[in-house]
């Protein structure tokens, strides 16, 4: 069994069937969101602690796990209250790689994530993600 490291990260993310995962966060929490996913151990937990209103979302989301699984692609769930991500180490890199981007980019303040067929790094099935960067 591997490690499970559990930390507080503020941002808010919220949950739709219909929409999938809405992040929202200063440049500084995400990049700790960014960091999360390069932290070493099979498996770690962060808790969410940012507050927001639903504004057309299921849910509020208060946890995302982190599941290292050798060299698969990775893989975006829903869970009650939880953001659940896994996959292999070097291509989780590339989603951390792309929220560091998002921090340093002065043009866009947000980031889309959606599965496509050929996703060089996202499964079929995953659940899409837009994050978004707010002035701080």
């Amino acid at each position: 069994m591997g490690t499970i490291v559990l930390t507080t990260i503020d941002l808010t993310c919220r949950y739709s069937s219909d929409h999938g995962f809405s992040i929202e966060g200063t440049s500084d929490a995400l990049s700790r969101f960014a960091a999360a996913f390069r932290e070493l151990g099979d498996v770690t937990e962060h808790e969410l602690s940012g507050n927001g209103e639903l504004d057309g979302y299921d849910e509020t989301i208060t946890r995302v796990s982190i599941r290292r699984d050798d060299d698969r692609l990775v893989s975006v769930l829903h869970a009650p209250s939880s953001l659940l991500v896994s996959g292999g180490d070097r291509l989780i890199g590339i989603l951390a790689a792309n929220i560091d981007g998002l921090v340093t980019d002065s043009e866009s303040n947000h980031l889309h994530i959606d599965y496509h067929p050929d996703h060089y790094y996202l499964t079929e099935g995953s659940e899409p993600i837009v994050i978004t960067r707010v002035d701080e």
